[in-house]
This record gives structure tokens, sequence and C-alpha cells, in this order.
């Protein structure tokens, strides 16, 4: 890594091309990348060998869909497998405001990562400094 003069990797999985393969919904195949599947299971079994190369941080975001438009929160309780298995910093992404201090308070996560709010409020600290509202983002004028 460092030949090729990166200081670090992101391994990515999420947004359809790594993490098809954790759900049910979509996993239809019968060899070895099919089958049931347990997400959590999975991450738990990446992140324990990975601590032995001193990985930095690991970054989640919790399913907020079972189907298509189909919405329910994850209880922060699911980020707690993860929390223990991962020895480097546990950050996390997703949340608002509230839930996200809850999440560090609480000791689900060490850090929270807003992306999204971030784009639409760039004087973001300052408008959770001063508790006031936040412009809602809109993915059409995202530049991503």
């Amino acid at each position: 890594m460092n030949n090729a003069g990166f200081d670090g990797v992101e391994i990515h999985g999420a947004h359809g091309l790594l993490d098809q393969f954790l759900s049910d919904h979509i996993n239809d195949r019968t060899d070895i990348c099919g089958g049931d599947s347990n997400p959590e299971a999975l991450g738990v079994y990446m992140a324990e060998p990975l601590n032995k190369y001193g990985i930095l941080y690991c970054h989640m975001i919790e399913p907020r869909m079972k189907l298509f438009r189909e919405k329910y929160e994850t209880p922060q309780s699911s980020k707690l497998p993860m929390r223990k298995a991962c020895k480097g910093t546990l950050v996390v992404g997703g949340y608002t405001r509230e839930n996200g201090n809850k999440a560090v308070t609480d000791d689900y996560a060490d850090l929270v990562a807003y992306g999204k709010w971030f784009l639409a409020n760039p004087d973001l600290p300052k408008r959770f400094e001063l508790d006031t509202p936040l412009n809602k983002y809109n993915r059409d004028f995202l530049p991503i």
C-alpha cells in the first residue's frame, strides 16, 4: 500500500455492490455466495481478524429499509456486536443531531458522520451549537 503512495485503503461495502450478498430479498444465488445471510455476524467475522492489522476505524450505516421504500429504524443496540469486535474507532452515519449525540453518549459509537447534512448545511456545527433548523438536503441538488 505505501509503495503505491497510499496512506490507507477503505473497503466500502454499501449501496448495492457488496451488500447485495447480505440481503435475503435480493440474493437468490445458490452457490457459496447465496443462502441465508446474517450481516451482523459477517461484520463481526470480518472485523476480528482485521484488528491484527491495526485498522483505524470501522464506518457503519445501519439498514433503514427492508424492501424498496419500506423504512424501519434499526435499534442502536444492533451495533453492540461490532462495537465489541472493532478495536479501532467506530464511526456511524445516517443520524440526526439528537440520535447522533445519543449514540456517542451511550457508547454505541465514537464518532458520527453527517455527510449529507454537511452538503446542505456547510455551517452544520454552528447550527448544532445554536440548535437552529437545518436545511433539508435534496438529492437532486447534491453534487454526488
